[in-house]
């Protein structure tokens, strides 16, 4: 196992090897590690995390940084899978003063869990356009969701009692979860692009949804982070303070009720979640379509 650690001190950063040992230990002797088809070989604390990361994944364009309305937000980790091992990139604000071992814990557990999820959930079987992309959507939010709570369980076994950082740094983030996801920009932006769309001045569907994407993934991953904390911490009392926003409503409990029965019930099979993952998506103002003549993405009014 290679730690490298590009921040802080010399004194520091044998403290930090010291404490992703411990967290490596922990990992190695937990049954999910059986089911990991490649190993974890280096761990880098990155001075720069988006530099990192584009050299670990061989890409350009890569950056940490998220956001389009009041609330932005910055990647802590990432995993990078290559026919040697496992790459995991650390983030240096994790160990900024806001920070402490449980959090960093999470985040570490949090990056496993997505490495297991590939080689425990199953792979597409069909080429069928508008169920394959559904599908692959809608494992990719489950991926979140399940990476998410299984990571809670893993520091909850390791670390029963928490610290005054948890409590505060999940308390936080539990409001700005809330605050993006009723910040009306992304729906006035959503909405600008698809009336623009109806009236030519964005001439396809294809320069529309590219244009919505982002807007689509942001809600999205914040809609599921947020429940997943909640279902973690078993508190659904936030949901009143939803009331505000424009992409939570039924459609959006219905999945996240689904994502929460798939976690907690006895396999990953999301075949039977097409209907859902639909339903969730009109949100966005599109709905996916199989014709004789092929795929066919039809917008939506919202």
């Amino acid at each position: 196992m290679e730690i490298i650690v590009e921040i802080g001190t010399t004194v520091q950063q044998e403290l930090i090897r010291g404490e992703i040992s411990f967290l490596v230990d922990i990992l190695e002797g937990l049954p999910l590690m059986q089911k990991l088809n490649r190993k974890l070989t280096k761990i880098i604390v990155a001075d720069d995390f988006s530099r990192a990361t584009n050299a670990a994944q061989g890409t350009v364009n890569y950056s940490s940084h998220r956001g389009i309305g009041l609330n932005k937000v910055n990647a802590l980790a990432k995993v990078v899978e290559s026919e040697s091992g496992i790459t995991m990139l650390l983030s240096r604000d994790i160990y900024n003063e806001f920070m402490d071992d449980q959090i960093r814990t999470f985040v570490f557990f949090h990056e496993i869990c997505h490495v297991l999820t590939k080689n425990i959930f199953p792979s597409l079987i069909t080429n069928i356009f508008a169920i394959r992309t559904y599908l692959a959507n809608l494992y990719v939010l489950y991926d979140e969701y399940f990476a998410d709570r299984l990571a809670f369980q893993i520091v909850d076994n390791i670390v029963p009692k928490k610290s005054t950082h948890w409590d505060m740094y999940w308390s936080n983030s539990i409001k700005g979860f809330i605050e993006l996801l009723s910040d009306n920009t992304y729906y006035e932006l959503l909405l600008d692009r698809i009336q623009k769309f109806r009236v030519g001045e964005i001439e396809n569907v294809d320069t529309l949804m590219i244009s919505i994407n982002q807007i689509m993934d942001e809600i999205s991953l914040s809609t599921i982070h947020l429940f997943a904390v909640l279902h973690s911490f078993k508190n659904d009392d936030e949901d009143s303070l939803l009331s505000q926003s424009k992409f939570v409503n039924q459609r959006t409990n219905d999945l996240i009720q689904y994502l929460k029965d798939k976690y907690e019930g006895p396999d990953h099979d999301l075949t039977d979640g097409v209907d859902v993952i639909a339903g969730y998506f009109a949100n966005f103002g599109f709905r996916l379509e199989d014709l004789e003549q092929g795929g066919y993405i039809r917008i939506l009014d919202i």
